[in-house]
């Protein structure tokens, strides 16, 4: 396959459209949802990769590991995806972001990326609560309504293919 074609894939984030059908998804949207699918997905539960996957880490809490660490893993596990099935990704940074404020005392986790065929950078994000992992209530509904892309909430952005 071409390192540079983005392609179209099915998201299961969710995994029906707003008219009822399959949420094919393409471009930036397409390499979102293959990122979650490393995030959520747990070693041996792809058939295809078996080694592939990160999803324990994501979910655990704060006092089992840094936030760092998470970050480095992801960080590592995506870019190992990309190697290896060549998920379209030319540029990749894992950070993370504080946010201050008065009702707000917790991290989100940013995921950086460009395709390898544009030099537009897209920004994929969700909520990391202390204490807690990628949860606030180990919700998973929870987690997925809070995933942005650009500031977008992911799981309302599909391209509606007929």
């Amino acid at each position: 396959m071409n390192a540079n074609y983005t392609g179209k894939d099915w998201s299961s984030y969710p995994p029906h459209n707003s008219i009822g059908g399959l949420n094919i998804v393409s471009q930036r949207r397409a390499i979102a949802s293959r990122i979650l699918h490393v995030l959520l997905t747990r070693k041996g539960e792809d058939p295809i990769h078996p080694s592939l996957g990160i999803m324990p880490e994501l979910f655990e809490p704060l006092s089992q590991y840094d936030p760092r660490y998470f970050v480095y893993e992801a960080d590592q596990e995506i870019r190992n995806w990309n190697s290896r099935a060549k998920i379209g990704i030319g540029a990749l940074s894992v950070d993370i972001v504080v946010y201050e404020g008065r009702y707000m005392n917790g991290i989100a986790i940013e995921i950086q990326f460009s395709p390898a065929n544009e030099l537009l950078v897209s920004s994929l994000s969700f909520g990391y609560w202390e204490y807690l992992g990628a949860t606030h209530s180990r919700s998973f509904e929870e987690f997925l309504n809070g995933v942005q892309l650009d500031g977008d909430r992911f799981k309302l952005l599909t391209d509606n293919w007929n």
